[in-house]
Parts: structure tokens; sequence; C-alpha cells
């Protein structure tokens, strides 16, 4: 990890939340048997980080575990706010591991330099165990923004000045992206959705796929946008609003290629494993 501006510990006040079903543990019973006993989960008190933002900064936030959400906020100022979470037996003593877990084995970090770093680091086996991020940027965000997600849904909105947007989620969850502008690049396995705020120009060309076989990408653009775009789903291509001037083509019923405008801008690659909705406003 970088040395930070604000690196720090859960301080050790925990909720004990109602039992969920999504998570179970496996218990040995002294007949021989096994019980399906259903996880507690456990929320440690957030701890939240600010620092400066200088125009043309760069913003990355590196999740392990936990969902990802981005607004706008405070000019000059990058906010982050950690709350943590684990799940495990609902008996003192798997409350007591809560508590050393989210304690000792989860650890945040904002840094400062060309690029503000938000970061969520884990050690230990307990897979269950991360923590929600909610970050705020300037609605005058300029720079390349960036989120490293390894599993959780990811919420992002912007203020449409980026000079570039990439997320990729590595695990299981949604990615939803409002404002975009700039070179993109969005890759996730599950459901994505992305709002463009102004097409990137040439030489910027980007992607958005949804993964091989879940996830369908729901893509929003301008209807003055020139550039170019290709869409390949394994579901249907649904088409909203579309301008009369732009061109499509058709290699099959799941695979188009379109001209926005005069075409002379990026181009963007979109893949689907369902399928694929693009609305022009």
């Amino acid at each position: 990890m970088k040395r930070s501006l604000g690196s720090f510990l859960t301080v050790a006040a925990v909720v004990l939340v109602a039992p969920t079903f999504s998570g179970c543990a496996l218990t040995q019973n002294s007949d021989g048997s096994v019980s399906l006993t259903s996880l507690t989960t456990y929320k440690g008190s957030p701890e939240s980080k600010s620092v400066a933002y200088s125009a043309g900064q760069s913003v990355r936030i590196v999740s392990a575990n936990g969902n990802v959400n981005v607004a706008t906020g405070s000019a000059g100022q990058v906010g982050a706010t950690f709350s943590p979470t684990t799940k495990g037996k609902g008996d003192s003593a798997g409350k007591k591991q809560a508590e050393d877990e989210m304690n000792n084995q989860i650890h945040y970090a904002v840094s400062q330099g060309a690029e503000i770093v938000i970061e969520v680091t884990r050690t230990g086996s307990n897979s269950y165990l991360g923590a929600d991020v909610d970050v705020t940027i300037p609605g005058a965000f300029d720079g390349n923004f960036t989120v490293q997600q390894g599993n959780g849904f990811v919420d992002v909105v912007l203020g449409g000045g980026e000079k570039s947007v990439t997320v990729t989620n590595a695990g299981a969850g949604d990615i939803a992206v409002e404002g975009a502008s700039g070179k993109l690049m969005i890759v996730g396995g599950f459901d994505v959705s992305v709002g463009v705020a102004s097409w990137a120009p040439v030489g910027q060309d980007g992607s958005i796929s949804a993964g091989d076989q879940l996830g369908s990408v729901d893509l929003r653009i301008p209807a003055a946008t020139s550039g170019t775009m290709t869409a390949q789903a394994d579901g249907n291509i649904v088409e909203s609003g579309l301008p009369s001037g732009w061109q499509s083509a058709a290699s099959a019923a799941n695979s188009k290629s379109y001209t926005m405008g005069d075409g002379n801008g990026a181009k963007v690659s979109i893949v689907a494993g369902e399928d694929i909705r693009i609305t022009a406003k």
C-alpha cells in the first residue's frame, strides 16, 4: 500500500443486525450429523476521510469487497466514508470474531499525489469481510476516473467533465455510471448501465462489456453524438429514439454497427451476455 495521508483501522463499535440467509455455516453435531445455521451480519463504525482536490488530478478507487458509491460533493475536495461489515455466527464467539476482523483485518487508505487513491484492502479468510465506500468528488472534476472493484455493486454519478472513465468489476455486482465523458472502459460480469454526457473524440476508442453469459448493457447517449460503435449481444439489441441521420448496419439480429452524426469521434464496442439497449436523448 502506498504511504497515505489517511490510513486507519475500524474502531470496534459493532452493531448486531438480524440474521440473514444470504450466508450460512455448516456445524458438525456430536452425533455426526450436520446442521445448517444462518449467519449474522455485523456492521462496524463508519470512518471518514477527505483530501484537497486540485484541477486535473485523477481519482482511483480500489475496493476489495463491498459496494462503491460515488456522487458529486464539495468543490475542491474528495471525501470517502468507509462502512465495514462482515458475517459470522450469532453467538458471543461469533461477535468477538467479527470485531477482530473489522478491527484488524480490513484497512483503509486515502493517498494524495498526481492522483488521489482511495483503497480498501483486507486480510484473513472470511470472504464476507468488506466495507462499503461512499465517495464524493467535485462537480467540476476533470481528471481520469477509475474504479477497480473486487466484488460488489458500483454506482457512480459524475459531473460530465472527466478525461476518461474506467470501471472494472472482477466479482459479482452490477455497474451503473451516469454523467460519463471521455474514453470509456467499463467491464463487468453482470448488468452495466452507462449514461454518457459527452462522447470521446477520435483516437479515444473504448469498450463496454457486461459479461459472456450474464448481464445486459443499457447505454444512453446524447442525440447530437458523433462517432461510431458496434454492438454484439447474445440476446436482443433494442433501440430507442435514434436520430434518423444515424446509420446502422446489421450483420445479424444481435450484431450491429452504428455511425452517429458525421462519425467523427471515438469508436466504442459493446458486448453483452444478454440484451443491449441503446437510447439517444
